[in-house]
């Protein structure tokens, strides 16, 4: 098994075609300038220095690519970025607990929330009976928690409200000290830029 390699001026590997030892010599005609080893190769796994074939050393983190021009391992901002963002958004599908339930925190559950203390506040200040089946809310299992009056109902609501909110707060502002200097040693874009 004969592996040729086609590469770019700071070796990163462009091409490879894997043939057998007896096809080799018919490509060596065609595959000028194309470098030839042995055996069959990963080419992420490898570069070309000083027209040698090169392994790579091991991936620091996944936050990193080669700079094959550089010959090593650098922070990739679009990765930085790509990591941070789904971990924001891992961490705002989370659910909340409060009072020992958890409900489902998502942006959907806080529109709702909020229309609801809205339509509840303005039917009950309006003087409309409000039915006990509406005064309601869905917890994480899929339970029907029931309150027996608008103010509690009012409370509870107004809970989920904070507890999201504060929530996301906490997690935007993360994200963003992370991608904006960090903290503990984190990876930050801002300090990639500078260097």
């Amino acid at each position: 098994m004969k592996t040729f390699i086609k590469y770019d001026g700071n070796g990163k590997i462009e091409q490879i075609q894997t043939v057998t030892a007896k096809e080799a010599s018919i490509y060596r005609r065609y595959l000028k300038g194309w470098l030839e080893v042995d055996g069959a190769i990963n080419p992420k796994s490898y570069y070309i220095e000083n027209g040698k074939l090169t392994e790579k050393p091991p991936r620091p983190s996944k936050e990193m690519s080669f700079d094959h021009a550089q010959k090593k391992w650098v922070v990739d901002k679009s990765l930085v970025r790509i990591d941070v963002n789904q971990n924001r958004n891992r961490k705002l599908r989370e659910r909340v607990t409060i009072e020992g339930d958890t409900y489902d925190a998502d942006d959907k559950a806080l529109v709702m929330a909020m229309a609801k203390v809205h339509e509840v506040s303005f039917r009950s200040e309006s003087g409309e009976d409000l039915h006990s089946d509406e005064l309601c809310w869905i917890d994480g299992e899929n339970r029907m928690k029931h309150f027996n009056s608008v103010s509690r109902y009012l409370v509870f609501l107004k809970k989920l409200i904070a507890e999201i909110s504060r929530r996301n707060s906490e997690v935007i502002i993360s994200a963003h000290k992370r991608k904006c200097g960090g903290e503990n040693g984190e990876l930050s874009v801002e300090r990639i830029e500078s260097k």
